[in-house]
């Protein structure tokens, strides 16, 4: 947490680098009764704050603020990216969720919350309302990265995450792309200014490096240690498994022939060639040249993958080496038991004839071609079973047990294929007597879905859905006209399996469309609301800032006269009710963050007023002409820092006092006089 204690301290040395600086700027005699003029100009100029649902929060010691228990177990993930975007770019960003930004704009809510955690030259804030679907981000106004930059961050790492319900993914992108976006800035003037922060940060940065790859290294050297270890164990046992059944091997060839032990010899075979391939990684591992730990730890685990598949084929045969064994022990038995399940089997045999013959005279031959040949095939087992029975019986009779359980176990796997042979006809006509029963119902669930996707390709409304739902009503048609015709019924099958098809994707096109529908029919109703909400923020935002422009900076208009353009896009596109009420939102944003900003730069004013003695300038730039009859004609402005004011109070004001108020009023004006000064992003998930 080395990381996060010196950007503590950052952010710390941030605030107390600009001490209020207030001058008394009347002399004694017209002190109260200046005051009592300000406090006439800000009753006017400023409008009422609204109550806050959220206050906005303090982050104290940390730099995440989880009021609306979104994180989980991700606050740890979250705070290390924040770590690392500071390490990388020395940039300080705090994070919030919080539940409403409801009664404050997102705007206002921020630099609200700038200002009470004195964020300075290189912090930035994200907030996420959950409830509301709305974020917003903070910027200082002499923040590196570009307006642009930052938009980009949000559009492209954070809007993605917060659509997807992904809180700490949110944060962690906004971290790696801020970090992304501020590489190829020059830091050089950036960190001269805050060498003693930033070396502090950097030596606990860097002692945190140290100690996690130190920590690192111990771990790796003890899983490399541990992985030689099972290697060598698992060689070492494949080899004598292997022993074991070489020797076991010529036993049973002896025993049971060359023929029936061949698998077994297969096996034992793939599992040698399994071993040396491992002995010989070991080898290079046994050399006096040393590889690298991670090449050493692969070739560890490519030395216990090989030794488990050699030992998995040898498990393989085994369990039927044992049976065989135990036919031996039982021939007699085994025999009888052979005898009388082929009984039954011809029986069966038999009965699979008829069934087959019977469906044949109701389906088509396409329906029966998988099981058509079963019942032949199947006599043909019969008869090689009965050979190897014959064979097994005769060398019981001469005592040669070992050939007596190879017969046996040719005539028991013959069985188990019969059976497969004669179920897989059996199935076949369950099948077909089901898919025939349900081809009626098939047929009547698909036309009311087509019925119901015409009403809504007919629906105006629904031009988005149109065209597909047109194609799946087209291939759903054809399915019902096949399986209603006798052709469709005599491969009930392949008629149910194409019904199922092209109702599934009918229904689902179906549901789509019902959701537009009601989306659609929602916006309609909330359109009109939203219109003249919209209306209402920035009728409110252009009254505010048309009577106090000699006070407002261009962030402020630049946000209005977004707002009015979506204002306008929103009321002419009202033949698409969902864009529109989108659009109508971000007009009623825009217009927000427009007064916010515009507020910001009056109460930015009235600071300044407060530390000069430039009175009639002050009244000048905060009520434009309303008092003085055009700013022009005073020879007022108001640019990036107020430096352009000339003296209109009667007295003439030096260049060194003109200078003087343009650093106060610059960059540092926001943190001086009245909170952080900054922009902000943002907008609905």
């Amino acid at each position: 947490m080395a990381g996060r204690g010196a950007r503590r301290y950052s952010r710390g040395v941030t605030t107390l680098a600009a001490p209020r600086r207030i001058r008394p700027f009347l002399r004694r005699g017209t002190e109260r009764a200046f005051a009592a003029l300000l406090l006439a100009i800000a009753a006017v100029c400023t409008v009422p704050a609204a109550a806050s649902a959220e206050e906005p929060v303090r982050f104290g010691g940390s730099d995440v603020v989880d009021a609306a228990g979104v994180l989980g177990g991700e606050t740890a993930a979250v705070e290390d990216a924040l770590d690392e975007l500071y390490a990388e770019a020395s940039i300080q960003l705090l994070v919030a969720y919080v539940d409403t930004f409801d009664g404050m704009t997102p705007a206002a809510w921020a630099e609200r919350t700038a200002e009470r955690n004195g964020l300075g030259t290189n912090d930035m804030l994200l907030a996420v309302a959950i409830e509301d679907r709305n974020y917003v981000t903070w910027y200082p106004d002499d923040f590196e990265l570009s307006e642009g930059k930052t938009r980009s961050v949000e559009q492209d790492d954070i809007e993605p995450r917060l659509r997807a319900d992904d809180w700490s993914g949110a944060a962690i992108a906004a971290a790696e792309g801020y970090a992304r976006a501020s590489q190829g800035i020059n830091w050089l003037p950036i960190l001269a200014g805050a060498a003693v922060v930033g070396l502090g940060a950097w030596g606990f940065s860097a002692f945190r490096r140290r100690r996690a790859a130190n920590a690192q290294t111990r771990a790796n050297a003890a899983r490399l240690e541990e992985l030689e270890q099972r290697a060598s164990v698992a060689l070492v046992a494949l080899d004598d498994e292997l022993m074991t059944s070489s020797e076991e091997l010529g036993f049973a060839a002896a025993q049971f022939g060359e023929q029936a032990t061949k698998p077994f010899r297969d096996a034992v075979a793939e599992a040698r060639a399994k071993s040396m391939e491992a002995f010989a990684i070991k080898q290079r591992l046994d050399d006096t040249e040393e590889e690298p730990d991670a090449e050493r730890a692969a070739m560890a685990e490519q030395i216990i993958a090989l030794t488990a598949e050699g030992d998995a084929t040898l498990d393989a045969q085994a369990a039927a080496f044992a049976e065989l064994r135990e036919l031996e022990k039982n021939a007699p038995q085994a025999l009888a038991e052979a005898e009388r399940t082929a009984g039954e089997l011809e029986g069966r045999v038999a009965a699979s004839e008829r069934a087959l013959s019977d469906m044949a005279g109701h389906y088509d031959v396409s329906a029966l071609s998988a099981v058509a040949d079963n019942p032949a095939q199947a006599r043909e087992l019969l008869r090689f079973a009965a050979e190897s029975r014959n064979a097994a019986e005769k060398s019981i009779a001469a005592g040669q047990s070992g050939d007596a359980a190879v017969q046996v176990r040719a005539a028991q796997g013959t069985a188990g294929r019969i059976t497969q042979l004669i179920d897989a006809v059996d199935a076949l006509a369950t099948e077909l007597a089901d898919a025939s029963a349900r081809l009626a119902e098939a047929v009547r669930d698909t036309q009311d879905d087509l019925a119901a996707a015409r009403a809504l390709a007919d629906d105006p409304r629904m031009h988005a859905s149109t065209q597909e739902l047109t194609r799946a009503t087209g291939k759903a048609s054809a399915a019902v006209e096949r399986a209603s015709s006798p052709e469709g019924q005599r491969d009930p099958l392949l008629s149910l399996t194409a019904l199922t098809t092209a109702d599934a994707e009918l229904d689902r096109l179906l549901a789509a469309a019902r959701e537009e529908q009601e989306r659609t029919a929602r916006a309609i109703r909330q359109l009109p609301d939203t219109i003249k909400r919209a209306e209402s923020s920035v009728a409110q935002a252009s009254s505010f800032i048309t009577t106090r422009r000699g006070a407002v900076r261009e962030h402020a208009r630049t946000r209005l006269a977004e707002a009015e353009r979506l204002l306008a896009t929103a009321v002419a596109a009202q033949h698409d009710p969902v864009g529109a009420v989108n659009t109508a939102l971000r007009a009623a944003d825009a217009a927000d963050a427009a007064l916010s900003r515009a507020q910001s730069d009056v109460r930015a004013a009235s600071a300044y007023g407060s530390s000069d003695s430039n009175d009639s300038a002050v009244l000048g730039a905060l009520l434009g002409d309303f008092i003085f009859g055009g700013s022009a004609s005073r020879g007022t402005t108001w640019g990036g820092s107020l430096g352009g004011w000339s003296g209109s109070s009667g007295r003439r004001g030096s260049s060194s006092s003109s200078r003087s108020r343009s650093r106060s009023l610059g960059r540092s004006s926001g943190r001086s006089f009245g909170g952080s000064r900054g922009r902000t992003g943002g907008g609905r998930f």
